[in-house]
């Protein structure tokens, strides 16, 4: 996608994300979550928008760059919308689990520890580290979309850019209203590098 935008400067980890941007970490850190027992709350917490404007200004606007993605902050929608064109990408759990990278299972652990801590909603305990993490993940993902129909940011649904239809996938591209975006080429670069998550090949149509 970032590819298939004019002059795009992509940052092409989770700028926003305190653990993939040493950098700015310790700017990041005061609103934006991960796995570090210091910055899990921040994954579910409740940060003023001026607090989100202060820190922007002191990363991203001091950085020279205009892409990027963000997993990290799923209840954060609603204050990035202020600063960027946004656009949010779905996947349902089924797609997502059991991930190829146990690192993700770490993450949707502090995540659901942050949303039970933080009062967002309710993600039950349970014995298994996979079925928390896949509630963690729906709550999340319902929550996001719910911002997104709202505050009518464009959605993806992961399952659809897995089907092999270019025409599909360029109506697709078209959806998300980005003037910058040649959403030919994007069709073409998704056609052509679409990855079926393993051993899952038979969930998508």
């Amino acid at each position: 996608m970032a590819a298939s935008i004019r002059n795009a400067r992509y940052f092409e980890i989770e700028y926003f994300n305190p653990l993939q941007n040493g950098k700015r970490f310790h700017d990041l850190l005061d609103c934006f979550g991960c796995e570090l027992a210091s910055g899990y709350q921040n994954i579910a917490a409740d940060v003023p928008q001026w607090r989100i404007d202060r820190c922007i200004s002191r990363t991203w606007l001091r950085d020279d760059y205009t892409f990027t993605k963000e997993v990290f902050s799923p209840y954060k929608l609603p204050l990035l919308v202020e600063h960027f064109q946004c656009a949010v990408l779905l996947s349902e759990s089924s797609l997502v689990f059991p991930p190829t990278r146990r690192r993700i299972y770490v993450f949707y652990e502090h995540a659901a520890r942050a949303i039970r801590e933080t009062g967002r909603a309710f993600v039950p305990s349970v014995a298994s580290l996979h079925d928390t993490a896949v509630a963690a993940h729906d709550t999340m993902a319902a929550a996001l979309y719910r911002d997104a129909i709202a505050l009518h940011v464009p959605v993806i649904h992961y399952r659809d850019t897995l089907t092999g239809n270019l025409d599909a996938l360029r109506e697709l591209c078209d959806s998300l209203r980005w003037s910058q975006l040649d959403s030919d080429a994007a069709a073409a670069r998704l056609f052509a590098t679409r990855r079926l998550p393993p051993g899952r090949e038979s969930a998508v149509a």
